[in-house]
This record gives C-alpha cells, structure tokens and sequence, in this order.
C-alpha cells in the first residue's frame, strides 16, 4: 500500500490535480533522483489511513508534504503542504580542543566542525572563528518533527552517555 501511496504523490507532482502543488511548484523545484522526484520520508504513522510523503524542495529548508488518503477503494492526493525543516543536533565548542580531539573523546563522527581562527565567511577576511564547533546531527536534511528528532538524537547519544561524560567534564 505504501508504494502505492508513493505513485500516488509522485502522479500528484507531474499532474498536479490540488491548487496548493500548482502554487508551490510554479515557483519551487523538487529535487529528482532517478527521473522521479525524490522521497525523503513516507509517515504512515501520523494519521490513520493516511500516508505524508515528504519532498526535498532544491535550496529550501523546508520539505513539500503531499497527503495521500482513502476515497472509496482508490488513493488519492487529499492534501499539500510546505513543512518547516526542524534541526536537532549536538553542539560542542572549546576553544581548547580541536575538533578532531572532541571525535575521539565522545566517539562521535561529527556532521559539521568548524576550526578556531577559520574563516567565517571566504570573502571576508577579518571575521574569524573565535571557537572550535563541532556539531552531531544524525538526521542532518530529514524531515521530522521536533519531539522524534530528538528522541532519535537521544537514542543515538544514550549509547555513548558515559563516554561523553567522563570526557567532557575535564574540557
């Protein structure tokens, strides 16, 4: 049934039949893998009977929704709607410790660091990093809402809980 959603919502974008797709795609592009828009996420948990599909929109941070639903025996596009991107991450800064140092300490592999003294900016000389950051982002572009993005980021985290803590009480 899932997949049949997802043909669904993929028709839906080539042959938009609700006002809200021909709004956002008359001034938005989905990002295409494959000749077909992509589908980040399908959420058939939300909503009895009904399956959101998420769509990567190009440059934005936000996602295009398309809801899919029951008339009758047949799917169809019922709904469409844009999402705010939520981010849910783990931000260390020292200015002590290099980032490589803090990926070993909490056994971590960082999504994004940033190295004290570091260009900001490439066309701006004199606006540096006072700081080292590193940053540990798990669903970095995946949509979701605030309360499962951080309970994945906790799960992810429980694991290493007592390396973390022992590591970073003498930073």
């Amino acid at each position: 049934m899932q997949n049949l959603a997802s043909q669904v919502a993929i028709s839906e974008v080539l042959n938009p039949t609700l006002g809200v797709t021909e709004q956002v795609l008359a001034v938005h592009k989905l990002v295409v893998q494959d000749g077909n828009p992509l589908i980040l996420e399908v959420d058939k948990d939300s909503e009895p009977g009904a399956y959101y599909l998420y769509f990567k929109i190009e440059d934005e941070p936000y996602h295009f929704v398309i809801v899919i639903r029951e008339e009758g025996k047949n799917l169809v596009a019922s709904a469409a709607y844009i999402e705010a991107a939520i981010r849910v991450y783990l931000s260390i800064c020292s200015t002590t410790l290099h980032p490589r140092e803090i990926t070993k300490k909490v056994k971590l592999n960082p999504t994004k660091i940033h190295v004290l003294g570091e260009l900001k900016y490439p066309r701006i000389s004199h606006r540096k990093f006072t700081q080292n950051y590193w940053y540990f982002e798990p669903q970095k572009g995946m949509p979701g809402n605030l309360e499962n993005k951080l309970k994945f980021l906790l799960d992810r985290l429980e694991t290493k809980q007592s390396a973390i803590a022992n590591k970073l009480k003498h930073i």
